[in-house]
């Protein structure tokens, strides 16, 4: 599978690690889908998310939320979610969510951690594709 850059979900630094503390969330810098909001060839996209490091510990979950808003720097709704158990997220592991087709301009992924005494962190790397 051919990853666009343009696609991969990265912090507003450039970072392509999505890390999250255990006690605060990531978002991405948002996709601009632009004034047409083509998202492909008549198949939902995927966000494909990857495992790239984890020294959580302690919590229950984390959960993973696709978000989207009408403006760059608006207010950003929940679109989808998916909750992951911490013992679920092992380096190496990739999950998967589908992006609605009704989605506005600006998409962007955010990750929560969820549960109290979590320690260490989770590090992702994420893309929009078509599968």
């Amino acid at each position: 599978m051919i990853i666009d850059a343009a696609l991969v979900l990265k912090k507003t630094d450039g970072n392509e690690t999505l890390a999250t503390s255990a006690t605060t969330g990531v978002t991405s810098d948002y996709i601009d889908f632009g004034t047409e909001n083509w998202q492909g060839t008549g198949r939902p996209l995927t966000l494909l998310f990857n495992v790239v490091s984890n020294t959580a510990s302690g919590g229950t979950d984390f959960t993973f939320t696709i978000e989207d808003c009408d403006t760059a720097n608006g207010t950003y709704a929940t679109i989808a979610t998916r909750t992951i158990t911490l013992a679920a997220l092992t380096v190496g592991t990739q999950w998967e969510m589908l992006v609605p087709f009704n989605t506005r301009r600006y998409v962007r992924f955010k990750i929560t951690p969820v549960g109290t005494g979590m320690t260490g962190a989770l590090g992702v790397k994420a893309a929009l594709v078509n599968k």
